[in-house]
């Protein structure tokens, strides 16, 4: 194939997805319109009452006192001021380098100027009353201004059609705006419960589901980098990469890693690490959640983590700095050590494709993905080394989605499929369809697809979530398939 050329079965699968997912586009998610209204005002009270709250406390007392009428809550810059150079709070996230009139509360470092950072992430880490419930009132600002409007502002006839576009990302993945559907919260809770609770199946009694390729991402860097190690850890369920590697962060034997630990293992260290973070950042963001969470024990204790490791010596995060390296007997340097294991011992071939991958990027200036897409131009190292992987990960849903959407219209199937979010695919069917549109789902994910994709060597599988009749978004839970039946897991 020639370089600087994308491949024709490159264009086919676009060719054809921008079809499906028009399609998909076309039939829309029908949305609780009057679940929508009443969160809108719940919301916006809930705004009302935490600001009057602050508004009362000694630190709106102090700002008010420095900024008389011109005090304004929603001002990151006032809320630095002051927070760190007032009230002396220790900042614990800083931005790029801003103004040296605001020197009083910010750091040099590298001959560079370096401001305090008032973002989401930094008040999460802030322990101070004020700073917790600014936090909050923030979060229900979100919920309400960014998705429980675009939602409102998009709703045609009780449906909202999200645009899901394929010419926009250079990873050759999709996107989505109009809302944006593949942006609507998941991890935290409370938002999730808030606004997935609001799309509901399309019909009175249907199902609202959603197939989930699990661990694409990490599938698929096991087969473009040809890592041993990673195949064999997305292959045998036995073996867990989180489990070990959270042994090797907590010093706890590997088969006690569990729950919390395992799950800070996994999105702090072991995804981070993959998608191109290195020890100074994943040290600290751990370090902070240690401190940060009370009831983080070791698992059958009441052992708090940090308690545990400061028994192995390590009593102290570290300075965290990239200009200076780590000191012994801190965590900063016991994480330099887990890395070192984690991509020379663990993953030593991923460890050498990188090298010889950025290598061959540096000469040609561009690269092919593995499903035919050639990327080039400036682009950071992390991105050389993450777009081979993201792009063919999401290929396998977008190739998923042509095929459903094929094999319902051939079955004269009155399921729809309604979304889709990088790996995962979300539908409505009826009573009578589910378990042949669930079976259906499972066979071109670990059957047809491998066989489609040749460089597929490490096994697909798919995780199914589904919601009781009438349900919503929220109310899913884990079906798995006992006996050729799929139903509701133990």
């Amino acid at each position: 194939m020639k370089r600087g050329v994308s491949s024709p079965e490159a264009y086919k699968l676009f060719h054809d997805g921008i079809i499906v997912l028009s399609e998909i586009e076309a039939n829309g998610i029908k949305i609780d319109t009057e679940l929508l209204k009443s969160t809108i005002k719940a919301t916006a009270d809930k705004v009302k009452e935490i600001k009057e709250e602050l508004q009362t406390s000694e630190v709106w007392k102090v700002w008010k006192e420095h900024y008389a009428d011109k005090a304004n809550i929603g001002s990151g810059q006032q809320l630095a001021h002051v927070l760190f150079d007032i009230m002396k709070i220790k900042p614990v996230v800083f931005t790029e380098k801003g103004s040296l009139s605001d020197l009083g509360f910010g750091k040099i470092s590298d001959g560079l100027y370096y401001k305090p950072s008032t973002s989401e992430k930094a008040l999460q880490d802030i322990d101070h009353p004020f700073v917790r419930r600014l936090f909050d009132m923030k979060g229900y600002e979100k919920v309400g201004g960014t998705f429980l409007k675009g939602i409102k502002r998009e709703l045609v006839d009780g449906f909202i059609h999200p645009f899901f576009d394929l010419h926009t990302a250079r990873t050759f993945r999709s996107s989505s705006k109009f809302p944006n559907f593949q942006n609507i919260p998941k991890r935290d809770k409370e938002m999730a419960e808030a606004i997935r609770k609001l799309f509901i199946p399309r019909e009175k009694g249907w199902h609202f589901w959603e197939t989930d390729f699990k661990g694409a991402e990490v599938v698929t860097a096991s087969c473009v980098t040809g890592d041993r190690a990673l195949r064999a850890y997305v292959s045998d369920k036995n073996k867990d990469m989180h489990r070990d590697t959270g042994g090797d962060l907590f010093l706890l034997p590997k088969d006690s890693v569990k729950g919390d630990l395992r799950h800070i293992s996994k999105n702090q260290f072991v995804f981070a690490e993959f998608y191109g973070s290195y020890y100074k950042l994943t040290a600290k963001a751990i370090w902070d959640t240690i401190c940060r969470e009370k009831k983080l024990f070791v698992p059958g204790t009441e052992i708090h983590i940090k308690d545990h490791l400061a028994s192995k010596g390590i009593s102290e995060g570290g300075l965290f700095r990239h200009d200076e390296d780590p000191e012994a007997g801190t965590f900063e340097y016991h994480v330099k050590e887990v890395e070192r294991i984690f991509w020379h011992e663990r993953f030593p071939e991923y460890t050498k494709w990188k090298k010889k991958w950025f290598e061959q990027y540096q000469k040609e200036g561009g690269f092919r993905t593995v499903t035919g897409f050639w990327i080039e131009g400036p682009l950071t190292k992390n991105a050389v080394l993450n777009y081979p992987i993201q792009g063919p990960a999401f290929h396998c849903l977008l190739w998923f989605l042509i095929n459903m959407q094929k094999w319902l219209r051939k079955n004269k199937m009155r399921t729809k499929l309604v979304g889709q979010i990088h790996d995962s695919c979300e539908g409505n069917s009826p009573p009578d369809e589910i378990q042949d549109v669930l079976g259906k789902a499972n066979e071109l994910v670990t059957v047809d697809l491998p066989k489609h994709f040749s460089w597929i060597t490490a096994p697909m599988s798919v995780e199914v979530a589904v919601a009781p009749p009438d349900g919503s978004w929220f109310d899913m839970k884990e079906w798995k398939c006992f006996d050729g039946v799929w139903k509701l897991a133990a």
